[in-house]
């Protein structure tokens, strides 16, 4: 199936003496889809994304990704696969000794990518989402509001293969969760394949593709209306 970048066979994962988070998760996402989650506190998305993120090994079952079994890699291979994945965690984390210029840049960094040239797109990208003037404030000093944005922005900065949105405009005002949604938007009109998880009804309904409800760990799923 070369258009399937990920793929997720039977998975389940349970954490130490816990009932199982996640059971029987079958997934084919095509390469430059963009697929919703939803479901209640605690139904399993958060974990569901980890998985996909390669930051989670699965209990059961399998997780492909670009044709390859990630978990029978040698951890820097996989590392390597993992650098193509963005992230916008739901708890941010941000690193606070670093501004949040150096936040942004933290992917390029790690892949040896950081150039004036690179550094000037992250500075237009902090502008666009409205952080221009503080390149050089620590994560501290911002409101929950900028900080998801500064996550936002270090999730996508390296226009990833595949980006995992954990609820990314969940602290936002609504011209800045305008500009979220329109810059996922623009990411997967690019190419990038999309996996975004939200409580948003307006988010949801707006949403024409496939919507994939978790509820006590099992899925199904259905298209909104």
């Amino acid at each position: 199936m070369d258009d399937v970048l990920l793929q997720m066979a039977g998975v389940g994962f349970s954490y130490p003496k816990q009932q199982p988070a996640l059971q029987e998760i079958h997934i084919d996402l095509p390469i430059g889809s963009y697929l919703m989650i939803t479901g209640p506190s605690g139904a399993g998305k958060t974990t569901l994304l980890r998985l996909m993120a390669l930051a989670l090994r699965p209990s059961v079952g399998e997780v492909r990704m670009m044709e390859c079994a990630p978990w029978t890699l040698p951890y820097p291979k996989r590392a390597q696969m993992r650098q193509r994945i963005g992230f916008v965690f739901q708890d941010l984390r941000l690193i606070d000794h670093l501004t949040i210029m150096e936040n942004v840049s933290l992917p390029l960094t790690l892949t040896r990518r950081l150039t004036k040239q690179v550094t000037a797109q992250v500075a237009d990208l902090l502008e666009w989402v409205g952080l221009g003037e503080k390149l050089e404030t620590r994560p501290l000093h911002l409101s929950d509001g900028e900080k998801q944005r500064v996550a936002l922005a270090r999730a996508v900065i390296a226009r990833p293969v595949l980006l995992l949105a954990d609820e990314p405009a969940g602290r936002l005002g609504q011209e800045y969760e305008h500009r979220a949604h329109q810059l996922l938007h623009v990411l997967h009109q690019n190419g990038t394949t999309i996996v975004h998880a939200t409580h948003n009804t307006h988010v949801l309904r707006r949403h024409d593709g496939p919507v994939c409800s978790l509820k006590a760990g099992r899925m199904t799923w259905h298209r909104v209306a």
